[in-house]
C-alpha cells in the first residue's frame, strides 16, 4: 500500500487547505520534505498520525489534552459562537484499490472559553 496524497485543513502550522501528493511511480517512490526547523515537518508527521490513530505523539511531560489542532491563526480570528473545524484526509493506493481515511474535529468558540 502507498500513500497517494495528504491535505490538512487548518492542522496546527497549517492554515487553511494543504495538501501534498507523494510519489507512486514504481521506479520513483520516494518524497523527500525539507525545511527550516519549526516550519511543520514534524507537523505532518502528526497529521498521519492524528489522521490514521486520532492521537498525536505528546512530547515529554505533556499530554494530549495540552495540545491545541487548531491552528493559531484561525483561533485568533474566531469571535465569540463561532466554529472553526480542523480535518486530515489521507489518500492510499493498493494495486487497483484507492482508499480514503477523513478525520475531522470542530471547535467551538463559546464564550468565554473554547469548546471541542
Amino acid at each position: 500500500m502507498k500513500f497517494k496524497s495528504i491535505t490538512m485543513k487548518n492542522f496546527m502550522r497549517y492554515k487553511g487547505t494543504n495538501e501534498i501528493q507523494f510519489s507512486c511511480d514504481s521506479e520513483k517512490n520516494v518524497t523527500v520534505i525539507l525545511g527550516d526547523n519549526t516550519v511543520g515537518k514534524t507537523t505532518i508527521a502528526q497529521a498521519f498520525r492524528w489522521g490514521l490513530y486520532g492521537a498525536i505523539f505528546a512530547e515529554r511531560g505533556k499530554k494530549q489534552e495540552d495540545y491545541l489542532l487548531l491552528n493559531n491563526d484561525v483561533l485568533a480570528m474566531m469571535d465569540a459562537n463561532s466554529h472553526a473545524s480542523v480535518s486530515v484526509e489521507l489518500v492510499a493506493e493498493d494495486d487497483e484499490k484507492q482508499y480514503r481515511i477523513f478525520r475531522e474535529i470542530s471547535y467551538a468558540r463559546i464564550y468565554p472559553k473554547m469548546m471541542v
